[in-house]
């Protein structure tokens, strides 16, 4: 008789851990599987950003111009236009190619 409760307790470990495991192995899937548009997402966000800080560079409006031309406004602009544009570079560089759907390492 203990045999018997002996196996099954072991029995129902075993697919106890079992559909743990395909639990945690349907989440990580489905976060994989959604990168790729994650990082479509967040290129167009930074592609957005840059434009948008590029305009700002280039056509400070007057009024605004008295109160915010000024080195250290004009040296954060670069350096977030710089540093944006790295990072967009990076995540070309993360991307392989579309039909792949695979990450590369860098």
């Amino acid at each position: 008789m203990a045999e018997i409760v002996a196996l099954t307790a072991a029995i129902v470990q075993f697919v106890d851990v079992a559909v743990r495991l395909s639990s945690h192995l349907g989440r990580l899937c489905s976060d994989v599987r959604n990168v790729p548009d994650r990082f479509d997402r967040l290129r167009s966000d930074l592609s957005q950003q840059i434009e948008i800080a590029q305009l700002i560079q280039k056509n400070h409006l007057p009024d605004l111009a008295a109160t915010v031309a000024s080195p250290t406004f004009d040296g954060f602009l670069l350096e977030y236009i710089a540093l944006a544009e790295e990072l967009f570079k990076t995540l070309d560089k993360l991307l392989a190619k579309k039909d792949d759907g695979l990450l590369q390492r860098g």
